[in-house]
Order: C-alpha cells, then structure tokens, then sequence
C-alpha cells in the first residue's frame, strides 16, 4: 500500500465538525469512495472513518467519524488528507501525481545535477526545487520550455539548455 496527499483541510465548517477541503488535483469525484483516511499535519498523523462527503463548489465538506464540534475540527486546519494511490484521482495521458517527481534525479547537459527536493506552488506554474550536489537549491519552472524528458521509470528529469549551474 503506497499513499499519496490528495488533498488539504482548509477549515472547519458549521456546527458538526465538517470540513471544508480542497482537492490537490482539482477533482473532487474521487473523495466520494473513501471510507477512511489518514490525517496528516504538525508532524502527526491520525487515521478516520468517513461519515458524510458533500461537493461544494470546487470544494468539498468532509466530516469524519469522531469529530463532532467546530472546535474539534479547528485543531486539523492545513492538515493533509492521505490515502492508498489507489483512491487518488485517476490520471489522464502525460498527467503525473507531484509525489511521484520527488526524489528524481535532475540532469542537465548529460550530467546530474542533484535531486528534485519539493515542488512548489507559485502563481504561474509549479517550480522544482532542485538540490543540487554542492547542498545549493535551485528553482525551476515546471514547464516545457525549461523541463525536458521526464522518465519516472528511471526516475530522470532532464532540464533543458539555458539554466546555468553553478
């Protein structure tokens, strides 16, 4: 069993102890089969059955079995929500799940480089962060023009010409 974050508790919601939640895919179809999940956040993780699942807009209302006041759901605001890969939102050709690209070694000019760090949100498009050999970070756009091949199998990004490294 190999789990994955799909999605983010923004806040509580209501009286009940409801959740209001974004999905990191955009997709919310898939939260509609969970039956429990783990909770992750502050360095913990803590595992619920699913009680209710309501769209909202783009959003979702979760409420988890045990959880039954504002104040209780509160303590889990920008926890993540985990689940087996299998219960993730399925993907469509040349789409990847972020998690899979970390870990992936970064080449650049036939050498490697370093090793993708994280993936960062930013207004625009998503950035790799790049730890390079020499402990130095880089930031690149995940985006065609910037990022070339991307082999998960052998677990190689190849960064396109134009980046210098040093």
């Amino acid at each position: 069993m190999e789990n994955i974050a799909i999605g983010r508790i923004l806040s509580s919601h209501g009286t009940k102890g409801h959740f209001k939640v974004r999905s990191f895919s955009g997709e919310i179809e898939h939260f509609s089969t969970l039956q429990s999940v783990n909770l992750v956040g502050n360095g913990k993780e803590r595992g619920f059955d699913v009680e209710e699942i309501k769209p909202l807009g783009s959003d979702l209302l979760i409420k988890f079995k045990g959880i039954d006041t504002p104040e209780e759901a509160k303590l889990f605001s920008n926890w993540e929500i985990w689940v087996d890969r299998a219960h993730a939102a399925p993907l469509k050709t040349g789409e990847m799940y972020v998690a899979d690209l970390c870990k992936c070694r970064a080449l650049h000019r036939g050498e490697i480089i370093g090793e993708i760090a994280s993936i960062m949100e930013s207004g625009a498009c998503d950035l790799l962060e790049i730890k390079g050999k020499g402990g130095k970070s880089f930031l690149v756009p995940f985006v065609d023009e910037w990022v070339g091949k991307v082999d998960l199998e052998e677990r190689v990004i190849e960064i396109r010409e134009g980046w210098e490294f040093e």
